[in-house]
C-alpha cells in the first residue's frame, strides 16, 4: 500500500499536467506566505498604533545594525593605512561594533576619479577648512544648490538628495543655513555685522555637524608664547592666528600652566 502511494505522486510529478500540479502546490506555499505576511503587517499596525512614540518605533524596526561606513585610502600608502586603522578603533571605541562598522576601502591612482565622483565614500577627511580671513569663501562650501558651494557640490552631495519626509529636516536645514550665509554677504556697510552674521552661519553650521571639525597641531612645546591665547581655526589648515598671543620672554613652565601633574604622570608612565 505504502509503496503503491508513492509510486502514485511519482507518478503525479513526472507525468501529470502542469497546470494542477502547480496549483496544487502553490497554494499552500502561498497561503503560508500571506499568513507570514499578516503577522508582519498587523505587527506594525499595533506599533504604529504606539501614542506619541509610534513613528519612531516604527523607524527602528527598519534599522539594520550595524551601519557601514565606507572610509577609502591609497592603496600604496602605509601611513594611510595606519591612520584609517586609528580612526577604526576610535569609531569602535567611541560608537561600538554593533553599531557602527567602518570599512576601510582603498583606491589606486585617484580618489576623485575612483571614489569621489562616482559617489562611493561615506565622508570625507579634508585638510581645508575655516580661513578667518575670508568666512564668505569657507562657509560658501556648505551652502544648498550653489555652483561655487564645493563641499556640497563634490563631497556630500547633498544637491542630489530627493526630498521626502526622510530628508526633508535635512534638507531644510541646509537651507535655513544657506539664507544665513546668504544674509551676511549681503552686508557690506557694517564689518561688525557681517562678522557676526557669520559668526552665527557657523554655529549653525557645526550644531547641525555639516562638518565635523578636526584639530590637528599640538601645541604642546617649550616656548614663550601662551599656547591658551592662540587664536586657532576648529577645523581647515590654517593654523595659528597670529593675533592677541600671551607671551612671556622667560618662557612658561608646567607649574605656571597648571599641568605640572599630568606631564609628571605622563613621564613616569613612559618609564
Amino acid at each position: 500500500m505504502r509503496k503503491g502511494k508513492q509510486n502514485k505522486r511519482e507518478a503525479d510529478l513526472g507525468r501529470d499536467p502542469v497546470g494542477p500540479l502547480l496549483i496544487r502546490l502553490a497554494l499552500p506555499t502561498i497561503c503560508a506566505q500571506v499568513v507570514n505576511l499578516l503577522y508582519n503587517i498587523v505587527d506594525r499596525i499595533y506599533i504604529g498604533q504606539i501614542p506619541g512614540e509610534g513613528a519612531l518605533a516604527l523607524t527602528g524596526l527598519g534599522v539594520t545594525f550595524p551601519v557601514e561606513v565606507d572610509y577609502h585610502i591609497s592603496a600604496s600608502s602605509q601611513t594611510a593605512l595606519d591612520s584609517a586603522n586609528v580612526l577604526a578603533q576610535a569609531f569602535s571605541d567611541g560608537l561600538g561594533d554593533d553599531y557602527v562598522k567602518l570599512n576601510i576601502c582603498t583606491y589606486i591612482s585617484s580618489v576623485n576619479t575612483e571614489v569621489i565622483a562616482p559617489h562611493l565614500h561615506s565622508f570625507v577627511l579634508n585638510g581645508w577648512g575655516a580661513d578667518y580671513g575670508d568666512p564668505q569663501n569657507y562657509l560658501g562650501q556648505m551652502t544648498y544648490a550653489q555652483d561655487t558651494a564645493y563641499y556640497s557640490m563634490q563631497y556630500n552631495n547633498i544637491n542630489h538628495v530627493e526630498e521626502n519626509e526622510n530628508t526633508k529636516a535635512l534638507l531644510d536645514a541646509y537651507k535655513e543655513f544657506t539664507t544665513m550665509v546668504d544674509a551676511a554677504n549681503a552686508i557690506n556697510d557694517d564689518m561688525d555685522a557681517r562678522y557676526t552674521a557669520y559668526a552665527e552661519a557657523e554655529a549653525y553650521m557645526l550644531e547641525h555637524v555639516f562638518v565635523l571639525p578636526c584639530y590637528y597641531q599640538v601645541g604642546w612645546c617649550l616656548t614663550r608664547v601662551d599656547n591658551d591665547t592662540k587664536m586657532q581655526p576648529m577645523f581647515g589648515s590654517v593654523g595659528d592666528k597670529m593675533k592677541n598671543w600671551g607671551s612671556n620672554v622667560n618662557g612658561y613652565t608646567s607649574e605656571e600652566k597648571g599641568v605640572a601633574e599630568l606631564v609628571a604622570a605622563y613621564s613616569s608612565e613612559q618609564q
